[in-house]
């Protein structure tokens, strides 16, 4: 814990607070998984003057522009909002990983087989808003071989996309790459 404050002590000075106040305006944000934030994700030498925001949320989910006015959203849609008001924003990137464990007990929630007898406010966002990679999900497990197909910004907007082809992956795995693409 020493090291960790030294070097956020370090790199936190007055002067690049003030410069980051002033000057940040990102160009990408970086939607990622807490779990891949937290294993070395921000070690993959992105530069600081790319100006790359970084947005981590349970799983990569980020609540539906649906449910905007009717309930509390969270951090993540304020965060986007911010990221676009900026003025510089260009890309936003997905950046999943295998092995999600926060992917995998939104499963086992639909599976029933979740090990807590109570929803935690973890889980309890889980259900919330990890619906619609479900029933997406859902609809993949159905026919594994098929392409699944995305809407883009405009229901004219569809793409296909093919989810491990080779059928190499784990369950959780294929589920992780079905809630990105969406």
């Amino acid at each position: 814990m020493d090291q960790i404050l030294r070097n956020l002590t370090r790199s936190c000075s007055m002067q690049y607070l003030k410069h980051t106040a002033e000057y940040f305006k990102p160009e990408v944000l970086i939607l990622t998984c807490v779990e891949a934030a937290s294993g070395g994700f921000l070690s993959s030498g992105l530069q600081p003057d790319l100006h790359a925001a970084m947005l981590c949320s349970p799983g990569n989910l980020i609540p539906h522009s649906k449910l905007y006015g009717k309930e509390v959203l969270g951090s993540e849609v304020a965060s986007l909002e911010w990221a676009a008001n900026q003025g510089n924003l260009r890309h936003v990137i997905v950046c999943g990983h295998a092995n999600c464990q926060i992917l995998e007990e939104l499963r086992k929630l639909r599976d029933g087989t979740t090990s807590s007898s109570r929803l935690s406010p973890l889980l309890s966002w889980l259900t919330r808003h990890g619906n619609s990679t479900l029933t997406r999900f859902e609809r993949y497990e159905m026919d594994r071989h098929q392409p699944i197909t995305f809407q883009g910004t405009s229901p004219k907007e569809l793409w296909d996309a093919y989810v491990d082809p080779q059928g190499h992956w784990t369950d959780t795995d294929q589920f992780s790459q079905v809630n990105i693409l969406q």
